[in-house]
């Protein structure tokens, strides 16, 4: 997939301005290319005491790591995390790729791709079994909205496969986590095709169980197509819970909701998208995350 070609068009696409991808299906073309030869930078905390620890790799948002209202929810996320036993490994996908200030308004589809931040994903796996503090067979990674979409790419079996992420004898990701994450397009075999109405095939293929934590007023990225997801793909080790009343971000730890109209939104173009602390939503959330990490990645 990756050609000499593609490689050799690298430096000429590195500058080049962000453009929307299909609704649906998202290709690895020269501007991925650019941006998947930058690497990101890796951030490994660990909380007090003797490892080795078990670990969750934490894909930031649009936001990235900077910022206030955006970035502050994978910090916060961060501090929950390493306050209960586990180190954290993040990985900016953003600033090295000279995306300082995020992506969250940026027109048209939110770049770098899920195959770019999956892979970002699996460079990080590789920081934190390669660290002697972090337990390697312990490791679960969470993302939310674009950091969702990323944890759903470093899940799917498929992507896995097609991008050579995981070496024949390396431990993979025990368990994924993906708070509202974009699930209408496409991942592996699950081929989006239009939004509306809303067509797919295939199915979504997980190389390890994923939960979804998603609101019902989400309308920046639906619930409804990660029920279409779950429906067609019956069997699988997918999981999904829905909280009545809350918007995207729920679990914004200090901003309330509101309306943002310079949203970049594939679901509602040039309407924008509403975010904000839904607390109930986020106080569950926590306890969920809590209880499933716990158990997932318990010492065998």
């Amino acid at each position: 997939m990756k050609s000499n070609f593609i490689r050799a068009l690298v430096a000429a696409f590195a500058a080049a301005p962000l453009l929307a991808a299909c609704a649906g299906q998202e290709r690895y073309d020269a501007r991925m290319a650019a941006y998947d030869q930058i690497k990101p930078t890796i951030d490994i905390r660990v909380p007090q005491g003797t490892g080795p620890f078990p670990a969750v790799v934490l894909l930031h948002n649009c936001a990235g790591l900077e910022g206030e209202r955006g970035a502050q929810i994978t910090h916060d996320w961060a501090n929950f995390l390493i306050a209960n036993g586990y180190a954290v490994v993040m990985p900016d996908s953003f600033i090295p790729r000279s995306l300082r200030g995020g992506v969250c308004e940026r027109p048209g589809s939110q770049w770098p791709s899920a195959y770019v931040r999956g892979g970002d994903a699996y460079i990080a796996l590789r920081a934190a079994q390669a660290d002697s503090r972090i337990d390697a067979k312990r490791i679960a990674v969470m993302g939310g909205s674009n950091g969702g979409v990323a944890t759903f790419a470093a899940a799917n079996a498929d992507m896995i496969k097609e991008n050579n992420w995981l070496a024949p004898s390396q431990p993979g990701f025990v368990q994924a986590i993906a708070f509202y994450p974009e699930c209408g397009i496409s991942y592996g075999d699950w081929q989006v095709t239009t939004r509306r109405p809303f067509t797919a095939s295939g199915r979504f293929r997980p190389a390890m169980p994923v939960l979804i934590l998603i609101g019902a007023l989400d309308n920046w990225t639906p619930v409804s197509a990660c029920e279409e997801m779950l429906k067609a793909s019956a069997g699988e080790a997918i999981e999904m819970k829905v909280y009545p009343g809350a918007h995207h971000s729920f679990d914004n730890p200090n901003v309330g909701v509101f309306h943002n109209p310079r949203a970049s939104n594939i679901n509602n173009p040039g309407g924008g998208a509403t975010t904000g602390q839904n607390l109930p939503a986020r106080e569950d959330s926590r306890r969920v995350v809590q209880a499933l990490l716990a158990e997932k990645l318990a010492r065998k």
